[in-house]
């Protein structure tokens, strides 16, 4: 240890009135009962044979028991590469020690926004099924997707996954989809709900017109989380293997289309079969008698459904899966704006869906996330017997450094270290980048090297 910083650390242990009672009762000798103690200084009796005065400062063993005004500067030094809980502490054990050391470091780790902002994405909630309504064609979801840099729209109906798609011809605007929709309710009728994701096409003001004069409910997932229309999905995956088998094979795709139509579903019934009450005729040699109209088994198929859901969401559920709690409106909290990505902070709006809300971010936009995508932000919990987190005022966003729990934690700070707070705010609204600099400090320049043990 530096001699001037060792100077420093006498002149605060002087300063701490702890300590004080601590070092004379060391170097006086310890009462035989702790009830003969200071309050202040009870803690230490159970280490008493450990405690030494060495240059008038105080150790337990090795360790230096660092006093109250320098455990802020101990604490930011020990987080300085933003470790997790475990090697912080262990980091601490080997050259510090305080009441409570190993409780300060867990809060100010847990409320450090930079490590907060760094974490994974958390886990999966429980899956929640579609509701199928067991008519055909009533629910259908649509989505756009790509291949061989041409666009398509399909859409599927939820109940006989019966499927349809439309060459968009690179146009993906939302009046030539509408076009393509209109043209495939005219051939098909039209459904009581379309579920699609949130795209410009399906979030323009010309489909929610569209909607209204075709009388059905447009119903839109939770952006950045495909597994939310995860049937559309599924249905997507599916139509793009055959189209790229078929063009590289060079058959004919629409051949394909039709055979998966008439691709049995439970073992008896296809998809044509449960929308049209028919087999559609295909280039398969069959008898005439195949394609007589006849009504499909609406018990047998519908208990198809239900097993099938409920097997999916058994797998779904194995993989490891929790329960997140509702979040209350104007709660601050931090969010990915996308899968694996940083999580910025912001304040919840309104709860839009069982899982979906609306979140206002610090440059002023505002988004639509999964609840997956959303989490409480940890505040510093300040020094009082209380367990509650210290809430900050509703328009204000939360702090943006590990230090903020130790501001709180400690009010008076050695004079090197700045405590305006002026360099703490590091969030500038609207950027993506996080911009850091050092805080401030008295810089003493050494005469040579006679401020220095050697």
């Amino acid at each position: 240890m530096l001699q001037m910083r060792k100077n420093y650390y006498k002149q605060q242990t002087e300063l701490d009135a702890d300590l004080v009672k601590l070092k004379r009762v060391i170097i006086n000798g310890w009462p035989n009962k702790i009830k003969d103690l200071s309050a202040d200084i009870k803690f230490y009796f159970k280490y008493r044979h450990e405690l030494i005065v060495i240059e008038d400062l105080v150790y337990k063993g090795h360790k230096f028991i660092v006093p109250k005004s320098c455990r802020k500067e101990i604490l930011e030094k020990l987080h300085y590469s933003h470790m997790g809980i475990s090697k912080t502490i262990a980091k601490a054990n080997l050259s510090f020690f305080w009441p409570g050391m190993t409780k300060h470091i867990q809060d100010m780790i847990i409320s450090c926004y930079i490590c907060q902002s760094s974490q994974k994405s958390q886990k999966s909630e429980p899956r929640i099924p579609h509701e199928i309504i067991k008519l055909p064609f009533y629910k259908v979801g649509c989505d756009i997707f790509h291949l061989y840099n041409m666009s398509y729209l399909l859409v599927t109906d939820y109940y006989s996954k019966y499927v349809e798609i439309a060459h968009l011809n690179k146009d993906l605007s939302s009046c030539n989809v509408i076009l393509k929709l209109k043209i495939i309710f005219s051939r098909l009728g039209i459904p009581r709900i379309v579920c699609s994701d949130n795209g410009p096409e399906f979030a323009s003001y010309e489909f929610k017109k569209f909607s209204k004069e075709w009388d059905f409910d447009h119903v839109t997932s939770s952006p950045r989380y495909p597994q939310s229309n995860g049937h559309v999905e599924r249905a997507v995956q599916t139509v793009k293997n055959i189209l790229r088998k078929c063009l590289d094979d060079k058959k004919d795709p629409y051949l394909a289309l039709l055979d998966y139509r008439n691709t049995p579903i439970d073992g008896i019934h296809c998809a044509a079969n449960i929308l049209m009450n028919r087999n559609l005729r295909s280039i398969l040699p069959q008898v005439n008698s195949h394609f007589d109209a006849k009504l499909y088994q609406k018990q047998h198929f519908d208990k198809f459904i239900d097993k099938s859901k409920q097997k999916q969401k058994v797998q779904f559920d194995r993989k490891g899966v929790s329960e997140l709690e509702p979040i209350k409106n104007n709660t601050i909290v931090l969010v990915q704006i996308g899968p694996q990505r940083v999580w910025k902070s912001g304040k919840v709006i309104e709860q839009i869906s069982i899982r979906s809300y609306k979140i206002a971010l610090e440059n002023g936009s505002t988004i639509v996330r999964n609840r997956k995508f959303i989490k409480k932000f940890n505040y510093c919990k300040a020094e009082s017997s209380s367990s509650e987190l210290k809430q900050p005022p509703d328009e204000v966003f939360p702090n943006t450094n590990c230090r903020q729990y130790i501001e709180v934690q400690y009010e008076n700070s050695p004079p090197y270290v700045n405590t305006t707070g002026d360099d703490l705010n590091y969030l500038q609204s609207g950027e993506e980048d996080i911009m850091t600099r050092r805080s401030t400090r008295i810089k003493c320049k050494p005469t040579k090297l006679k401020d220095y043990e050697l």
